[in-house]
């Protein structure tokens, strides 16, 4: 990725770093099915040109305990999902000690 930043100019590649790790970190991860910056902040960056997304359904904002119940099933979905992560990454480790 930083090849690609620096254009073949190769003292350059510390002026590119940040923009190489917040593209590594918005990107979704198949192992995880989300991107990490999603995982930490439990909702995707908004980058200038995005349009804005509403966070809920419209259908169910108005309604708290349909509120509560999206909020429920995506924290119980974001935690399966880091246990998911976490288990595949210490059979990893495993694997290479």
């Amino acid at each position: 990725m930083l090849t690609k930043y620096c254009k073949g100019d190769i003292h350059s590649w510390e002026d590119y770093v940040d923009s190489a790790l917040f593209s590594c970190r918005i990107r979704k991860h198949a192992t995880t099915g989300y991107s990490p910056f999603f995982l930490v902040y439990g909702q995707d960056p908004v980058l200038p040109g995005d349009v804005r997304r509403p966070f809920m359904d419209p259908l169910t904002e108005e309604d708290p305990e349909l509120i509560a119940e999206d909020v429920l099933e995506r924290i119980r979905d974001l935690r399966e999902k880091r246990f998911e992560s976490k288990e595949k990454m210490i059979k990893n480790v495993g694997m290479h000690h």
